[in-house]
């Protein structure tokens, strides 16, 4: 288990995992646009031909919004904050491109902002699952308990440390 946590630590598994979000998000969003249906052949087609575009854009928004600064650890609402900058930046970016590219021909215009939707979900939602799962860890062990008072932020990693050590 404990080479599993290792493992989902670096930044290179972080970022494969984000990468393979971004189809998962589009085509979902189509599917969803389509009220969980058949995704009719041109606009299927136009949706994987447009991935390569989506996949640049916004693979390097989560670079550039340092997605893959921090670990999953210590995932935060700051974090949640740096992830939903990064995809409406990217989804914005990806729409521009797709504009340019098609004039928006066999994309619907929902399927941007069902995409944005759906990213955020599938990239903040493994991350504070996987913190969770390591807080429950750290809050199961027994121990004596102690009152911090007044400390603020140095509080807040004093009791991180305290839960860890």
């Amino acid at each position: 288990m404990k080479r599993l946590y290792g493992l989902l630590r670096t930044r290179a598994v972080i970022f494969t995992h984000d990468l393979f979000m971004i189809p998962l998000a589009w085509l979902g969003a189509y599917w969803l646009r389509f009220n969980l249906d058949g995704i009719p052949a041109d606009f299927w087609r136009q949706a994987w031909l447009m991935l390569p575009v989506l996949l640049v854009a916004q693979g390097s928004m989560f670079w550039y919004f340092g997605l893959y600064r921090g670990l999953w650890r210590f995932a935060s609402v700051p974090d949640l904050f740096r992830i939903f900058k990064a995809v409406v930046t990217g989804v914005a970016i990806s729409a521009a491109l797709i504009f340019l590219f098609t004039r928006l021909q066999g994309v619907p215009r929902s399927v941007f902002v069902l995409d944005a939707f759906l990213l955020v979900f599938l990239l903040g939602g493994p991350r504070f699952a996987y913190r969770l799962l390591k807080d429950h860890h750290l809050y199961r062990q027994s121990g004596r308990k102690v009152l911090i008072v007044g400390a603020g932020r140095a509080g807040e990693m004093l009791v991180r440390d305290l839960l860890r050590d």
